[in-house]
């Protein structure tokens, strides 16, 4: 206002000068709506729909949205798509699709990551061992290697 920029909403006055020396005092309740930068970091097994976009590859993906107040924002989607699939009725795993809690299982030799539904690393396993424990909380998970990925259900 008047040459007066401002960058937070509040109740405002300034004192203005007319031509004929009378003085008028104009006031403005400014309200500063705030635009977003949001980053997050899917991990898929598959498609990943958001906002209406489809993605299928891994990457980094950027939508410029406007919200409910007319700003502009912006969302930044780390992508990350898991190849491999889902094997769920595979001829031969090497441990059953249904674990219990504290279990330890026997698995080929390498890497191996146990991730929850979010695709949260929650477990890692170092390339040379060959048994997993399982100590985290019952639900379902994805145990992936460098060549599968497996879903399983941790039990009590």
């Amino acid at each position: 206002m008047n040459g007066t920029t401002y960058n937070q909403s509040g109740i405002y006055q300034q004192i203005l000068p007319s031509v004929l020396g009378c003085d008028s005092v104009v006031s403005i309740d400014f309200t500063l709506y705030p635009s977003y930068d949001l980053t997050f970091d899917p991990t898929v097994t598959g498609n990943f729909v958001w906002n209406n976009q489809t993605y299928t590859q891994t990457g980094s993906y950027v939508q410029n949205l406007v919200t409910i107040n007319g700003c502009d924002s912006t969302v930044l989607v780390n992508l990350t798509v898991l190849t491999g699939g889902i094997e769920e009725t595979a001829s031969f795993l090497p441990f059953p699709s249904i674990l219990s809690q504290g279990e330890v299982i026997h698995v080929p030799a390498g890497l191996w990551l146990l991730m929850d539904m979010h695709g949260r690393v929650v477990l890692e396993s170092p390339e040379h061992t060959a048994q997993i424990y399982l100590m985290v909380k019952p639900g379902m998970y994805y145990l992936r290697s460098n060549k599968k990925t497996y879903k399983i259900f941790i039990k009590d």
